[in-house]
């Protein structure tokens, strides 16, 4: 007749895992699965960014940054340095906040068409980075980064500007 031994651990010998190798394991699942978390929420798919570390200044109406201001849908026409004319379409959805997905934009000229994340307010100003371009996208031209400004106007408008091409700037319209 077989006879089942004890181990020190306390379990029956040869059946399965020992006690240490099960928590070996177990911690080994829990730094994969906190790996795949980390890179989701960095990446923005599927969830939003994580906010960045630019503090955001307090901007007057509508949610603890003012943003809620920009919510909606909006087109302007603008002027590049070379005086090519092109259309800018912004759509913000509503709960935009720092370093969140918070709605798209589109540029005709390029063409770019991409979510933008909400990553700094100075005073009135919205600086939005923009990142995950769609397939309509010249994939060539387009690169992500921040640098898209918006400051909303006594009339209504929307003044729009880049900070890396000074030339180009532009009031959108809500549609």
């Amino acid at each position: 007749m077989h006879e089942d031994r004890a181990t020190a651990s306390g379990g029956p010998r040869g059946r399965g895992w020992s006690r240490e190798a099960w928590i070996a394991f177990g911690t080994i699942v829990a730094a994969l699965i906190t790996g795949v978390v980390t890179l989701l929420t960095q990446t923005g798919r599927p969830g939003p960014n994580p906010a960045p570390t630019t503090p955001s200044a307090a901007g007057g109406a509508g949610g603890a940054n003012g943003v809620d201001r920009l919510v909606g849908s909006w087109q302007g026409s603008a002027r590049d340095g070379e005086g090519a004319r092109f259309l800018v379409d912004l759509d913000v959805r509503p709960g935009c906040d720092l370093g969140r997905w918070c709605g798209y934009i589109a540029v005709s000229h390029v063409p770019c068409h991409g979510r933008i994340y909400l990553q700094k307010v100075v005073g009135d100003q919205y600086e939005f980075r923009v990142a995950d371009f769609d397939a309509t996208s010249d994939r060539k031209v387009c690169r992500p980064g921040a640098g898209e400004l918006f400051r909303p106007q006594p009339d209504g408008g929307l003044a729009y500007r880049t900070s890396y091409d000074q030339a180009i700037h532009t009031t959108l319209r809500r549609k």
